[in-house]
C-alpha cells in the first residue's frame, strides 16, 4: 500500500530513527535517564529513498519540526556536556578551561551540499582561546582555515590543510 503523505509514509519504515527504551544509570550519587536515538541509517536512507510520494507544504512543516527537535536535542547535549567540563576541576582550572570543543555542521545547505558561511560554537580556553565573543569571517572564508588555526593552538603546525588559504585571526585576541 503506498503512503499517502509524509506521515504514513514514515510510520510505514521500521527502521527510521526512534527514541529506544528509557535507560537508567546510576553513578553513585544520580540516577540518570535518558532515552537513547536508536537508527540503522543505512536502511533508513535505503527505505527513504523508495518512498514515493509528492511533498505537500505540511510535509514539509512535519520533515522541519523533526529536524529542529533533533537540533534542540543535540543542543541540549552539548550544553551538559560543557557543564560537566566546566564543573571538573583540572590543575589550575577545570577541564573546559584547558580544552578546545568545537561544535557545528559540515554542511550549510543540505540540499546543496555547500560548506559555506557554517555556524560553529567554540568552547573552552585550551590554545589560549577567548570566548563569549560573535566573530564573522569574510565570505567565503574556508572552514578548513578555522580548523587549521585550531590545530596551531594546540601545537600542530602544518602550513595546509584541505582547501585552506591561511588561518583565522582573532580566536586569541580581541
Amino acid at each position: 500500500m503506498a503512503a499517502r503523505n509524509l506521515q504514513q509514509a514514515i510510520e510505514q519504515q521500521p527502521h527510521l530513527p526512534h527514541l529506544g527504551p528509557m535507560v537508567e544509570s546510576f553513578d553513585g550519587r544520580h540516577v540518570h535517564r535518558q532515552r537513547p536515538i536508536v537508527a540503522n541509517f543505512a536502511q533508513l536512507r535505503n527505505q527513504l529513498a523508495v518512498i514515493d510520494f509528492a511533498l505537500t507544504n505540511a510535509d514539509v512543516q512535519l520533515l522541519l519540526r523533526g529536524v529542529a527537535k533533533v537540533n534542540v536535542l543535540h543542543m541540549e547535549l552539548f550544553a551538559k556536556f560543557i557543564a560537566k567540563l566546566a564543573a571538573t576541576p583540572d590543575g589550575d582550572g577545570t577541564l573546559l578551561d584547558h580544552s578546545i570543543v568545537v561544535y557545528g555542521s559540515g554542511i550549510a545547505d543540505g540540499n546543496k551540499h555547500t560548506h559555506e558561511d557554517l555556524p560553529v560554537v567554540v568552547a573552552g580556553h585550551g590554545g589560549g582561546l577567548l570566548g563569549g565573543r560573535h566573530l564573522v569571517y569574510p565570505t567565503n572564508t574556508p572552514m578548513t582555515n578555522f580548523y587549521l588555526t585550531m590545530l596551531d593552538r594546540i601545537g600542530v603546525k602544518e602550513e595546509t590543510i584541505g582547501d585552506s588559504t591561511g588561518r583565522v585571526e582573532h580566536l586569541t585576541d580581541v
